[in-house]
């Protein structure tokens, strides 16, 4: 009876691990691979102070702070500061590829997250937030590719916990 006991308690002990293993490796997976788009447009969006999801709480404060700019900001890239153009190549959202002509300043069409880089194929670039929430930096004539990567914590982090959960599992499996 209490070989039988000790048999059920393995199985579900290994079917609870298995079941947290699934769930980690599922929700570590990248979702940013443009599986499905959504178009979400003005007249169905949501009162900014009502709910959760695509709502306030995900704004920067600066764009927060002046929710009118961020409600009427158009998708181009505003040339703030300098001589020069912008022409937008491709605006597939979070990347966008542009070309600038003359030295300026710029803000782009993205609100400024930690992941953002910017580089021309060959060196990186520095970009900050603005006052507005964007993101902006300082540019010279030539093409330029904005793309949103994981920060390296993230993968750290999920790392970390997968092999947490391997080494829990391996210590109750030695105990049993």
């Amino acid at each position: 009876m209490l070989l039988k006991r000790k048999q059920q308690t393995i199985v579900t002990y290994t079917a609870i691990y298995v079941m947290l293993f699934i769930s980690v490796i599922t929700f570590s997976i990248n979702f940013d691979n443009k599986i499905i788009s959504y178009n979400y447009l003005k007249d169905n969006a949501l009162n900014y102070e009502t709910g959760m999801g695509w709502q306030k709480e995900y704004l920067p404060a600066n764009t927060f702070n002046d929710i009118n700019y961020f409600n009427n900001r158009n998708h181009d890239i505003i040339v703030k500061e300098g001589i020069g153009s912008v022409s937008i190549i491709d605006n597939n959202v979070p990347s966008l590829s542009f070309k600038v002509l003359g030295d300026v300043t710029i803000e782009m069409p993205r609100l400024y997250y930690l992941g953002y880089s910017l580089t021309d194929g060959n060196k990186n670039y520095h970009i900050y937030e603005n006052e507005y929430g964007f993101i902006e930096t300082k540019l010279t004539e030539g093409t330029y590719y904005l793309r949103y990567e994981k920060e390296h914590i993230f993968t750290i982090i999920s790392f970390v916990s997968i092999m947490g959960l391997v080494i829990f599992i391996r210590r109750e499996y030695e105990k049993n």
